[in-house]
């Protein structure tokens, strides 16, 4: 971890703790770990109830390109609830977490805007047997929902010729929109896509859409890549090269 990168978690950091007084950071060769006890407090009819976790915030060495994972060691999680076999807790499907940031990434917001929101669903569920927000499924299940209700689309081509355009970089406003809408990208797609790119880190967004792919396609759909690609393909080796490399993941 570089001298820049550590200078940056130190500024963040120090602006988490003024919020959030008992956290400490601990550098190691690869991270760097804040740990402490998290407190909140959440306004009640009558009170302020605090709320107490003991947690773990792993910063990885790309951050912050790359969301910090979270464990809780004080046992207040059911394994049952969001939680990886790694122990992690899973907070959300990252593209919908980058939204929740609006593309912005410090210790503080990610505490205030995808830490506790986790810990209020726990709430809520050991409550009331639910989470008012709704829950997505974990994995690749849950980046296919997300890309679903993100683009308000069940059609499976739509979705993949709009994520293999965006995969690409092949997004023009004044030609057809890839969706395939008989519509100019210009007056179908592109707000969308436009505050997707702007919230998401690319390499957020190409891994997504790589998950997407793997899960929800088999043999019958390379068809419509290759044939949505095919006249790149036959002038460009380096996009035939990519072309193959994509479709490994239907295998």
């Amino acid at each position: 971890m570089n001298d820049v990168l550590k200078g940056l978690i130190r500024t963040h950091f120090e602006e988490l703790k003024q919020e959030y007084p008992n956290f400490r950071l601990t550098f190691r060769e690869k991270d760097a770990v804040v740990t402490g006890l998290l407190e909140f407090y959440i306004a009640s009819e009558k009170e302020q109830i605090a709320h107490e976790y003991h947690v773990s915030m792993y910063i990885p060495i790309d951050y912050p390109n790359n969301l910090p994972s979270v464990t809780e060691f004080s046992g207040k999680v059911p394994t049952n609830f969001h939680v990886n076999p790694t122990g992690q807790l899973c907070l959300g499907v990252a593209s919908d977490l980058w939204f929740y940031l609006e593309g912005k990434l410090t210790l503080s917001r990610f505490t205030k805007r995808c830490v506790i929101p986790f810990f209020l669903s726990l709430q809520q569920k050991q409550q009331t047997g639910k989470v008012n927000q709704g829950e997505r499924p974990h994995g690749s299940r849950g980046i296919q929902e997300f890309f679903k209700d993100y683009f308000s689309c069940d059609d499976t081509e739509k979705l993949l010729r709009i994520l293999c355009a965006i995969y690409y970089g092949l997004l023009d406003s004044v030609a057809s929109c890839p969706c395939g809408n008989n519509k100019t990208y210009e007056d179908c797609c592109k707000q969308k896509v436009d505050l997707l790119l702007e919230f998401c880190p690319q390499n957020v967004i190409r891994k997504d859409i790589l998950i997407f792919f793997h899960f929800h396609y088999k043999e019958k759909e390379q068809s419509l890549l290759k044939n949505f690609f095919s006249s790149k393909m036959k002038n460009d080796p380096h996009e035939n090269f990519q072309y193959h490399s994509l479709s490994s993941f239907f295998r």
